[in-house]
């Protein structure tokens, strides 16, 4: 074989051999960057769904809670030994904005407003027409989670004020009874009863002591 061809192959042999310890060479630096950045974020209870390298070069991927943490995350990737540059492409999660607690309000006041809660006469005991409203109130509450409601129980002007004001407690400690029964966390309710102190219409017509007898529900607060 001429001897200038054999110099050649010798020479392309020694550059493929060069070019291949610096590919395992760069690839276990990659590895090793990545295994200590991993470490390091998870260390910080920083979950990050991708760590790549690009020599020496990190690319962060994935769904964080906050700015804070994606910035703390870029942080931390940079300080580890050996890291040239970070490319943050975290994300940060969106969470569904509630309504406004005067628009959850307004639904709750909508369900009792074609018709009131019944009990039996002068009884704490919920008539059985009312269930599918009480229902509806506790979908209401399972689809907004962070809110608490007072429950009010009022009477109207008839009979012994004192009595009435214990009758009105008890018919909410019922209606705070069958949500709870039904689902619904006691964390989030407060039973309140104000008898005839707080009429929404005349109580000399039966019209009226029917609108007085009532409960009511109240976001008190959200979390």
């Amino acid at each position: 074989m001429d001897p200038g061809k054999i110099k050649l192959l010798g020479f392309i042999g020694i550059i493929l051999i060069i070019l291949c310890c610096l590919f395992f060479k760069s690839n276990a630096i990659e590895n090793d960057l990545t295994e200590r950045t991993s470490t390091a974020l998870a260390a910080n209870n920083i979950d990050v769904d991708t760590v790549l390298l690009d020599g020496r070069d990190v690319t962060l991927k994935g769904i964080v809670a906050s700015e804070e943490i994606k910035t703390k995350a870029g942080e931390i990737a940079a300080d580890i030994f050996g890291v040239r540059t970070v490319n943050n492409l975290l994300k940060i999660k969106t969470l569904p904005v509630p309504p406004p607690v005067k628009s959850i309000q307004k639904k709750l006041d909508e369900v009792i407003a074609i018709k009131n809660i019944e009990f039996e006469t002068n009884k704490t005991i919920i008539k059985k027409n009312s269930y599918p409203i009480l229902l509806k109130v506790v979908s209401i509450l399972k689809e907004y989670p962070s809110i608490s409601i007072d429950i009010e129980g009022h009477t109207d002007s008839r009979g012994n004020a004192q009595h009435n004001l214990e009758l009105s407690k008890k018919r909410a400690n019922a209606i705070m009874d069958f949500l709870t029964k039904n689902g619904i966390s006691a964390n989030r309710l407060k039973a309140k009863g104000f008898g005839i102190t707080k009429p929404i219409a005349d109580n000399k017509t039966a019209e009226g002591r029917q609108k007085n007898r009532r409960v009511e529900f109240k976001i008190i607060k959200e979390k």
